[in-house]
């Protein structure tokens, strides 16, 4: 039997709908594992978790109600496709990962995450919204193919400071990384083709700025 006070929280395997108001005021969870077969998430299930911190949408869930995590004010990491990015709080969140079956990234999915220091975007997806990335003043990492870092306005580069890739993509050539000015790392296949002195060195931890 599930008690308000627990931290984790694992759903049944067979749960396919999370109902209304299944797991409203539930101040203790702090993380909850959904079952791979979910597919809907519906109105205040999850309202008022004030604690919750992470949350990762399975492929599977095809809906979630905009009222689903109302008030869940402290979630700080999302795994998720793009069109569910609405449904959150984006006060605290500072990590996206976009779900790898998302087709289509537009503005209004990530617009308001202006905490935002890390994002990952699937290797697919090859063009965002001009200057999207003028609303993350904090934005500090990304991963994502080296298609899309080549077609980020000169604004975006500056703001990044450390780039991660796919490894099975086209690899990230040492011309473009010299157009991120403020770059500090680099996750590739072939460091041997980076110059630390191609670069400005920025640190700062993700805790040092919320």
């Amino acid at each position: 039997e599930l008690k308000l006070s627990e931290k984790i929280i694992y759903i049944n395997e067979d749960t396919k709908y999370i109902g209304k108001e299944a797991f409203k005021d539930w101040k203790g969870m702090k993380k909850v594992y959904f079952p791979n077969n979910l597919q809907s998430i519906e109105k205040e299930a999850f309202c008022n978790c004030i604690n919750l911190s992470e949350v990762e949408i399975p492929q599977s869930v095809y809906y979630i109600d905009e009222t689903s995590f109302k008030n869940c004010q402290n979630i700080r990491k999302i795994k998720a496709k793009a069109e569910f990015l609405g449904c959150f709080p984006t006060t605290k969140v500072v990590t996206i990962i976009i779900d790898d079956n998302t087709q289509e990234i537009n503005e209004c999915n990530l617009k308001k995450f202006i905490n935002l220091v890390e994002l990952t975007i699937p290797e697919k997806i090859q063009k965002l919204p001009f200057n999207i990335l003028s609303n993350f003043p904090r934005l500090q990492k990304i991963k994502c193919c080296a298609e899309l870092l080549e077609r980020l306005s000169d604004e975006d580069k500056e703001k990044i400071k450390e780039i991660e890739e796919y490894k099975n993509g086209k690899q990230i050539s040492k011309e473009l990384l010299k157009k991120f000015i403020n770059v500090q790392d680099v996750g590739i296949r072939n460091n041997s083709i980076i110059n630390p002195k191609d670069f400005s060195i920025h640190t700062t931890t993700i805790d040092d700025i919320i």
